[in-house]
């Protein structure tokens, strides 16, 4: 009989597409997709759709069939997520090159089968070491089946650069192509400096995503490794991408290697053209420069490109992080440039004819076709504007329609230009005599010449006489004004030298006198007559009315004689100097009105782009510079206001990071500083050392570890003091023989038998593990002191496939190692490390495989604590593993600066296990981050614990559990903290935010103390108490949740005091209690969107002293009322 779970299993894969691994239901040929099961043919080494691999894969149509794998489209039933199923399978590489049955003996061409398994394998595990990185294709999972090795990889959504670039017509803009590189490149960076290559980078290895973003795969250290000595490995290279050295028995293989394919890359991808041959180029080099090809990009750019693909290694960029430079200085730091020069292409302009405010082009403005968006005039800028603007613009008036025209010099001089309106011819000779007339109105070019006189009435003022209200200037009678001539206008004022000394007498009328008016748009002196006052007259440069300035014109008295004193020498000066001042004013006032105006969507759009840029390129100070000025045009754009917060909180987490990366680098350097000089029987100055490595870290157990170990060595090598002298007796006593330590240094090499190494060396011997895969056959028992040292968890590893466990330190034994990766490949699942009764001390380490597969009754874990276990944790990650840490019975800890992620459980505590956990990141784990059971007591500090699948800490405690103080716990997927049975922590200071289920809750019996965290943002009520629970909530702010800010429910008793409430979606308390109990005093109730306090049911606890205010429905309902 079927178990339910197979029933269901079954269902989902009847419904599932093969093809695209979504839903289709009962219908033979998918509707999201279209693929049927015969489109895919039958072949004797591919896997059917639908085949199962290790009850947890399902797979779906083949993707990609490579020279020793084959891709799979694969479904995973426990996670319910796509992914790529790679198999190693050689079958594939036959069937191409000899056309033969599937082979008998696989050592058919030299191939050693079982050796491709080890290598695919080896890859696996390599790759799957690596944090999430968008550059690069994760390995997720690894097992061996049907007598050969797979690989579970992340599935990328997008599609090959190959199939893009041969969609935009075989090439791309370099631009363009370097933003999608930028990631790879930085995931390329980080393989090789883990002594990592790909062996087989080209534009169909790199799939570009919907975001325009690059992720490489399908990296061939196996296939190049089995083949690199055949006969047939230039089939198995990519034409024009592997380097030459590839192509020679002995080649220089590098990170040069990679460089050299990502150079033919970038020239195939924007020439349209893959370069020539490697092998063929070490005999004939005929690569031509993109240039020549009619491509046109930075020179340092070109350079860059031909160097990467150098026939010789050695002139080759070494590293991809010199390539990447160039490319960001001067590709996206050119279009960086562009988006900020973009803003300088719009102008703002006040319409003269209707004051609205336009948005216009430069371009636009200068040559004469900006109109106003309100009333569809004409927007001209004043001469002395246009002019400062671009120099080849002129704006010449129309002899026959008087209408402004912006145009050319050079079309002006050539005879070409027309008048906009009427396309009347417009020559040199009518912009000259327009530009006379706007400087003097007539004047000779001699009196032009002229500094302007200003003359002044310092005879006293007459009375002057109120203007009428009643009558408007408009109504003065035109034929009564008397039209005076040209040949009847005064001569102009005659310069200081030429001036009479004697008195003048003006004897002119007013409506015969010339007046002046500034323009008030573009501050040009208008020079007009009464007569042209009472008509309808615009400015000369920008058309703006003038008839509110000639009005007041009108309504001062003129005198019909001006005594006009004699000039005095300089007078001049006076009036040019008011005129230089009014005008520095009135360009100030114009400059700030027009750069205070808020800028429109077209400003706001270029600083969120030059934002983005600058965020996807990891700038983020910059970015943030660009969002801020996006604020302060549109302070509720939330783009612009998530893009900030992240910004923000990156920094902050990078040099929190930092800090504590130093910190960390210093006391590491200290104590490896110490070590070295106690081994070399320095122990003054190793003993400085270490004190100076306790000053960082002043409660590290590994110092006060370190300084006893050292006393010990020191008695050991001390002589004893002088005696005075005495008596030689005849028959000295026999003396007690001293036993020294015995140290020993070894280096070994990944041929060697670790497991035997370990056996026969003394205790407190030193193992020096240089770059490889040290394998293990039978766990190894650790009864004495031995310390490893490795060179990185990338290349030092020390591996089992058939034991359980890795490692076990007993009682009497202590093991000490650094920069080493402890893996176990078990299909059955089991521990890591096991430490029963021992020590153990792990810097910069990795531990992985511990996890439970499918079928297995055990849980393992990376590392497990039983007994009076002790353990020092630093920089170590703990991942892939079922639990990340055990702590069981009486076990201590200390572990910090540690990441556990991708485990079901990160941390499992349990017993009377009273771990010190601190600075350490909890994430992305598939259940809970954390889960205390009985009577453990933690101490976590500062810990960052997010995004588990299940909850960040889970109590199901006896008693007291613990201490939890300065914790991020946010975004988990179900409740933030739970607390169940009769668990008593002490939470404060904590930070608990957007968790999915709630922030805080309390059930069964629990108590404990909650005080001084802030609970915010959790998609459901911040605390909910329900049961028998009784614990104390004190001086909290909990705001912005999605729910009530605190639920009391059934029989809980709780004491709620002195909380800040607010902002809560729901009630600040609602109250369903089944029996009266606990108090609710003291407590801020703010802005809730329902009550502030809500009682739904006849039992209530005690309330006094709250305050209520602005909450939406009022302060407190009570329904039993």
């Amino acid at each position: 009989m079927q178990t339910p779970a197979v029933v269901e299993k079954k269902m989902v894969v009847e419904q599932l597409c093969m093809g695209c691994m979504e839903p289709k239901g009962q219908a033979t040929i998918c509707p999201n997709c279209g693929w049927s099961e015969k489109d895919q043919a039958s072949h004797f080494h591919l896997l059917p759709p639908g085949t199962i691999l290790e009850k947890r894969y399902l797979v779906g149509r083949m993707l990609e069939e490579g020279h020793c794998y084959v891709n799979y489209l694969c479904y995973d039933l426990q996670t319910h997520t796509k992914g790529v199923l790679k198999e190693f399978s050689p079958q594939s590489f036959f069937s191409k090159f000899e056309n033969t049955t599937p082979p008998t003996n696989h050592d058919n061409l030299s191939l050693d089968f079982n050796m491709g398994v080890g290598k695919f394998i080896e890859e696996g595990m390599a790759l799957s070491k690596f944090p999430a990185h968008s550059g690069y294709q994760r390995v997720v999972n690894l097992f061996k089946a049907r007598d050969t090795a797979y690989q579970i990889l992340e599935y990328v959504e997008g599609e090959s650069l190959q199939s893009f670039v041969a969609k935009n017509g075989g090439q791309i803009s370099l631009s363009l192509l370097v933003k999608i590189l930028l990631p790879a490149l930085e995931a390329l960076q980080i393989l090789h400096e883990n002594g990592l290559l790909h062996y087989d980078l080209h534009p169909g290895n790199i799939i570009v995503s919907p975001e325009m973003q690059g992720t490489l795969i399908n990296f061939n250290y196996t296939s190049f490794t089995l083949f690199q000595n055949e006969a047939h490995l230039p089939r198995i290279l990519r034409s024009g991408y592997a380097p030459p050295e590839f192509y020679l028995p002995e080649g220089m293989i590098g990170s040069w290697s990679d460089i050299y394919s990502l150079g033919a890359i970038i020239y195939s991808s924007v020439t349209g053209k893959v370069p020539p041959d490697g092998q063929t180029r070490l005999t004939s080099d005929t690569l031509t420069r993109p240039s020549r090809l009619g491509k046109t990009m930075p020179l340092e750019v070109e350079n860059a490109i031909m160097r990467a693909l150098s026939v010789y290694p050695t002139t080759r960029f070494h590293d991809v992080q010199s390539l990447k430079e160039i490319l960001y200085e001067h590709v996206i730091q050119k279009e960086l440039e562009k988006a900020s020069r973009a803003l300088d292409a719009f102008t703002t302009i006040v319409c003269p004819a209707c004051q609205a405010l336009n948005e216009v082009l430069m371009t636009d403005v200068n040559v004469g076709t900006a109109y106003c968006n309100a009333c569809g005039k004409n927007l001209i800028v004043g001469a002395d504007r246009s002019s400062q603007a671009i120099d080849a613009f002129t704006t010449v008036v129309c002899p026959a329609c008087s209408q402004n025209n912006e145009v050319v010099v050079t079309d002006l001089q050539s005879g070409t230009a027309q008048c906009l309106n009427c396309h009347s011819a417009l020559t040199f000779e009518v912009q000259q005599a327009e530009t006379e007339m706007r400087m003097g109105e007539g004047k000779t070019e001699e009196e032009l010449l002229e500094p302007p006189v200003q003359e002044f009435d310092f005879s006293p003022s007459p009375e002057v006489p109120e203007a009428s209200t009643e009558s408007e200037v408009e109504e003065a009678p035109l034929q009564e004004v008397e039209e005076i001539s040209e040949e009847e206008l005064p001569p102009p004022a005659e310069s200081e030298e030429a001036s009479d000394s004697s008195p003048s007498v003006e004897t002119l009328a007013p409506e015969s006198a010339l007046n002046t008016i500034a323009c008030p748009i573009c501050n040009a002196e208008n020079v007009v007559s009464a007569t042209e006052i009472l008509s309808e007259i615009r400015c000369i440069e920008c058309g703006h009315p003038l008839r509110k300035g000639a009005e007041t014109l009108l309504l001062q008295p003129q005198e019909e004689i001006v005594i006009v004193p004699p000039k005095s020498a300089r007078r001049w000066m006076i009036p040019l100097a008011i005129i230089l001042l009014l005008g520095i004013g009135g360009f100030s006032v114009y400059y700030y009105f027009f750069s205070s105006t808020p800028a429109n969507s077209t400003h706001l759009t270029a600083f969120i782009k030059k934002g983005d840029v600058l965020y996807q390129a990891g700038q983020y100070e910059e970015a943030l510079r660009e969002y801020q000025k996006a604020l302060n045009i549109d302070k509720t754009n939330p783009h612009v206001q998530q893009q900030i917060q992240i910004i923000n909180s990156i920094i902050e987490e990078n040099q929190r990071r930092y800090q504590k990366r130093l910190m960390h680098e210093q006391f590491s350097q200290l104590v490896r500083e110490g070590d070295s000089l106690m081994e070399r029987k320095l122990f003054q100055e190793a003993r400085l050392a270490y004190e100076e490595a306790a000053k960082i870290f002043p409660d590290s157990s590994l110092i006060t570890e370190r300084l006893n170990r050292l006393s010990e060595k020191q008695a050991f090598t001390q002589t004893p003091p002088p005696q005075p002298p005495e008596r030689k007796p005849d028959v000295l006593p026999p003396q007690p023989k001293t036993e020294e330590v015995s140290e020993t240094n070894l280096i070994l090499n990944p041929a060697e038998d670790l497991a035997n190494k370990i056996k026969s060396a003394a205790p407190h011997s030193i193992l020096y593990l240089p770059n490889g895969i040290f394998p293990v056959k039978e766990t190894l028992i650790i009864d004495k002191a031995i310390e490893l040292r490795g060179n990185g968890i990338g290349v030092t590893i020390i591996r089992a496939d058939s034991v359980n466990p890795l490692f076990r330190i007993v009682a009497s034994g202590a093991l000490k190692a650094s920069s080493i990766a402890f893996e176990l490949t078990l299909p059955e699942g089991g521990d890591v490390l096991q430490v029963a009764g021992g020590k153990i001390e792990l810097q910069g380490c990795r531990i992985t495989g511990a996890h439970q597969n499918v079928g297995a009754t055990s849980r393992g874990a990376g590392l497990r604590l039983s007994g009076d276990s002790d353990a020092r944790l630093y920089q170590t990650e703990l991942t892939r593993n079922y639990y990340g840490v055990v702590l069981e019975e009486s076990s201590q800890s200390d572990i910090s600066g540690c990441e556990v992620r991708e485990n079901e459980i990160g941390l499992l505590i349990s017993g009377e296990a009273r771990p010190e956990i601190e600075n350490n990141t909890i994430q992305e784990n598939y259940l809970h981050g954390v889960k205390i059971l009985q009577k453990a007591q933690p101490r976590m500090i500062e810990n960052i614990i997010r995004l588990n699948g299940g909850s960040g800490i889970v109590f199901e405690g006896e008693s007291y559990n613990g201490t939890f103080r300065k914790n991020q716990i946010i975004r988990n997927k179900e409740v933030g903290i739970l607390l169940t049975q009769f668990s008593q922590p002490i939470l404060e200071e904590n930070q608990i935010e957007e968790n999915q289920t709630g922030g805080v809750v309390f059930r069964d019996n629990s108590r404990g103390i909650l005080r001084n965290n802030i609970i915010q943002k959790n998609k459901a009520p911040g605390i909910r108490i329900s049961g028998n629970a009784n614990p104390t909530i004190s001086e909290n702010e909990i705001s912005s949740n999605l729910g009530d800010g605190i639920e009391l429910l059934e029989k809980a008793r709780a004491v709620i005091e002195r909380n800040k409430i607010s902002l809560n979606s729901g009630d600040g308390v609602s109250v369903i209690l089944k029996q009266a109990g606990g108090f609710i005093r003291g407590n801020t109730f703010t802005a809730n969107k329902g009550y502030g306090i809500s009682i739904l049911s006849e039992s209530k606890p005690t309330l006094f002293n709250n305050v209520f205010k602005d909450n939406y429905e009022g302060h407190i309902f009570e329904e039993a009322q």
